[in-house]
């Protein structure tokens, strides 16, 4: 489209209505594809051509008119988004039969622009008439009536109508049963809606526990299967949507106070569970089994078409979300199931995957060593009825933690409070004693809130224990535990416990099970340091546009000194093993330690690490789970934002050159997970910050140690600061 746009600009006038026709196929492609900037770029200037060359009534211009609107709700731009809508809407009541399933589509989405203008008598009554006119237009079951039925549901929520609620989003959910059973989401997101209306209205919430255990299942075998296929970006979207709904069964277990036990072995799977079906999908997909890899060659073709059919909604006014590719996605579903029966019969390593992600709390106590204990953290969604004079639920993030022994058959649960207090006191703590300074004396010592806060209530249950593996969520990940204060004046947590930090806990049996795939060889070092970063004063920010900028990065003359302690100690450790191999001054580029990275038992990466400014927006994390939630959970995809892995990374030689690329001198946590470090038991990563990154839909800290933790290495150590 963007080629015939290129040719048509040079063959027609500037105002033509062939351009304006391919302009607004450009822009639903765009549209389709997520790229709602560039989709709106080219509906407006479509319908600056279509305004100018066509009557003002004209059904072109409602439809094109009225895709920006939703191009504009997308964008999180509601008040433009109302009006545009409007627009379309009063042409379409001209020029379109009365009840048209095109203005069933343009009222729903003005409905859910008033819905986040906060105008929800408005929307109400657009979604009503949504409702109705869809019922007259469409066959029982339409998947576009179930969706009105569902946003129709939220508004009643919202205006405290229970009942109704209810009603509308139970018959939505009966409707994405029968016509959506290869959308999960959209049963999953149904079901969490009609959780969230029992807690506000004070129900009995017992109930909804199978529905959400339902929900989380449902989330979980699509990311199965987007795993397979390497559809991350569908996952991590996925990811949202199954960490509310451990949001919503959180709050309803802490309501009911039901067993710990099945409650953890949802969030297990929930929490890291891109990480862990990313890993464990790879060994699948880099199989020798020629059966395998040819009924997965097929599998992931039947996945990705019915993926192109059942997540791509086109905007108003294009071809719409036809029923006619009802009869084809069935006929994929079949063979898919197909597909998948004769992997689960003939491929080992398939059923390995598919056991591994049926990881529970009794692996996981069996796989603990004898005084081990392993804290589980998650950070959910609290939700609550509205305050005085509030019309909204409130909604703010809470932490709770899983504790889980060896020696103990039942899963402990222990509410830590709202997560906002305890990010307070981390800065406090990190601001102080984190930079060698005392409080100031007039006010509360952070480290011993800290320990009053979140870390006696955990000790409680850690009696016996040596070993404390820690999985933190959230704040938590800027922590040292062992910093804190121990009951002595004086003395640290560290003297007590050993504490490890375990990233994704679904791995942990896979990591103390299996050695690295090098245990067996000679030891190995490659130590990378003393680095030439390139003349400081040619540097400038950033030349990609997907990378967020990086400062000069001056030399770190201590490195030269550090390797070579660390070569001196290994070969007095080691004598008969290979001489450590070292890349250092410009031969430390980023293509040179890629080649040789692999091959490595023990690597030591001593270099500037970066993590970008708090401006940088994630694409994914605590505020934007809360945003969808406050939107009723339509799926919508965060319009803003980088990939998380994109935040955080490690330097090499040449980074400030003006002729070196960032993709030449910068590893980031996107590229490392892609590495094969199987054979790397320990990775130290000497450098700052490599042990933060951006907290992202119940994945933990998407930065270099999940993402080298996911190629596969045993052992990460990384730096908070």
């Amino acid at each position: 489209f963007t080629e015939v746009v290129r040719i048509r600009r040079k063959v027609f006038p500037k105002d033509d209505l062939n351009t304006a026709s391919s302009l607004y196929s450009l822009g639903a492609a765009q549209w389709a594809l997520h790229d709602f900037p560039s989709a709106r770029s080219s509906f407006e200037e479509s319908l600056a051509i279509r305004r100018k060359l066509l009557r003002i009534d004209n059904i072109l211009v409602a439809g094109t008119v009225g895709s920006l609107g939703e191009t504009q709700w997308q964008l999180h731009e509601p008040a433009a988004a109302e009006k545009s809508l409007q627009e379309a809407l009063t042409i379409f009541r001209k020029v379109a039969p009365k009840n048209d399933p095109i203005i069933a589509a343009c009222l729903s989405t003005r409905g859910l622009a008033q819905r986040d203008l906060k105008d929800f008598k408005s929307a109400l009554k657009s979604e009503e008439e949504a409702v109705a006119i869809q019922r007259k237009a469409s066959r029982p079951n339409d998947r576009d009536l179930g969706s009105y039925l569902n946003n129709l549901g939220w508004v009643q929520m919202a205006l405290a109508d229970y009942a109704s609620a209810r009603k509308s989003l139970r018959e939505a959910c009966s409707i994405f049963r029968k016509v959506e059973r290869d959308n999960g989401q959209l049963i999953a997101i149904t079901l969490e809606n009609l959780a969230a209306i029992d807690l506000l209205a004070g129900a009995d919430v017992k109930a909804d526990l199978p529905l959400l255990y339902e929900a989380i299942e449902l989330c979980h075998q699509d990311q199965l299967r987007l795993a397979l296929n390497q559809a991350e970006r569908e996952q991590l979207a996925e990811a949202v949507v199954s960490h509310l709904s451990l949001s919503v069964l959180l709050n309803a277990a802490i309501v009911a106070k039901v067993e710990p036990g099945p409650v953890y072995d949802r969030a297990l799977r929930v929490k890291g569970g891109v990480t862990a079906q990313q890993r464990w999908a790879r060994e699948v997909r880099h199989t020798n089994d020629p059966l395998t890899k040819r009924v997965l060659a097929r599998l992931h073709q039947v996945n990705r078409q019915i993926l192109d059919v059942s997540f791509v909604v086109p905007p108003i006014g294009a071809a719409p979300a036809s029923q006619a590719a009802t009869p084809r996605v069935e006929a994929l579903s079949a063979e898919r199931a197909e597909l998948e029966r004769q992997l689960n019969e003939s491929s080992p390593v398939y059923r390995e995957f598919q056991a591994h992600a049926r990881t529970d709390s009794v692996q996981i106590r069996a796989a603990l060593p004898r005084e081990t204990a392993l804290i589980d953290i998650v950070e959910y969604t609290k939700i609550a009825p509205p305050g005085p004079g509030e019309q909204l639920p409130r909604l703010d993030p809470w932490l709770v933690a899983f504790v889980v022994r060896p020696d103990r058959e039942k899963v402990s649960m222990i509410g830590l409070g709202p997560s906002k207090e305890l990010a307070k006191l981390i800065d406090d703590w990190r601001g102080t004693y984190g930079a060698g300074k005392l409080p100031p004396a007039d006010r509360p010592d952070p480290a011993a809130q800290l320990r009053t806060q979140l870390w006696l209530p955990l000790a409680e249950h850690l009696s016996g224990v040596q070993v404390v593996l820690i999985s933190p969520d959230g704040p938590l990940h800027g922590l040292p535990w062992g910093a804190l204060p121990d009951a002595t004046p004086g003395s640290f947590l560290i003297e007590k416990y050993a504490f490890g930090v375990i990233p994704v806990p679904q791995l942990l049996p896979d990591l103390l099970r299996k050695a690295p795939s090098s245990a067996k060889e000679p030891p190995s070092l490659l130590l990378v340091g003393s680095i030439e970063f390139g003349d400081a004063r040619a540097a400038s920010a950033s030349r990609e546009a997907n990378l967020p900028a990086v400062p000069v990065l001056r030399p770190l003359p201590g490195t030269q000194s550090e390797i070579n302690d660390l070569r001196q100690q290994f070969e007095d450790a080691y004598p008969n093993a290979p001489a450590p191999k070292i890349l250092r001054k410009e031969k430390a580029t980023k293509a040179a330690f890629l080649a040789v990275a692999p091959s490595y038992r023990f690597v030591h990466l001593a270099t500037h690490g970066f993590f970008a400014n708090e401006s940088e927006k994630s694409a994914l994390s605590a505020e934007s789970r809360i945003a969808v939630l406050r939107s009723g959970l339509t799926p919508r995809p965060d319009a803003a934002g980088r990939n998380p892995g994109l935040l955080s990374g490690v330097v090499f030689a040449d980074v400030n050159r003006p002729d070196r690329t960032r993709g030449e001198t910068i590893l980031t946590a996107l590229e490392a997970a892609e590495l094969d470090a199987s054979t790397t038991e320990l990775l130290v990563l000497s450098a700052c910050d490599t042990g933060r990154g951006q907290v992202a839909g119940g994945e933990g800290v998407l930065g270099l140690q999940r993402a080298f933790q996911l190629a596969g290495t045993r052992t990460v150590v990384a730096s908070l600061w």
